[in-house]
């Protein structure tokens, strides 16, 4: 595999991560501010905190199971779109050779499914 391939995937799997970033911090602030809804008592930023400890510690293992079971199924049925870290596909170029190129179905399947994940582990 070329450099230029494993630094691509690297890329794309850094940036799955920053959106679900962004997409959990939303659910947080939104959950914090459902919670607190109508009670004067109690604080949205001890809902927030509970939210990203419970992210930071419990939620990464169940997303590493949830994520490892999708893996897994991937693998057992064959849905290559889902085959997390897998991006390109190899297709036969000019003069008989085989060439890779990005898969943009897989990148957007995985970040779609990695972002279901971490809204389950979430609510």
């Amino acid at each position: 595999m070329d450099f230029c391939i494993i630094n691509f995937n690297i890329n794309k799997d850094v940036s799955k991560q920053i959106w679900s970033a962004c997409v959990i911090h939303l659910v947080n602030i939104l959950a914090a501010m459902l919670l607190t809804l109508g009670n004067l008592k109690s604080d949205q930023c001890v809902w927030y905190f509970i939210s990203i400890f419970f992210d930071a510690t419990l939620g990464v293992l169940i997303c590493y199971g949830l994520n490892y079971g999708v893996n897994t199924l991937s693998l057992k049925y064959d849905w290559k779109l889902l085959k997390s870290g897998l991006y390109y596909e190899e297709y036969m170029g000019s003069k008989g050779k085989m060439k890779m190129r990005m898969n943009t179905k897989m990148y957007f399947a995985q970040l779609g499914m990695w972002t279901i994940i971490t809204i389950i582990v979430n609510t």
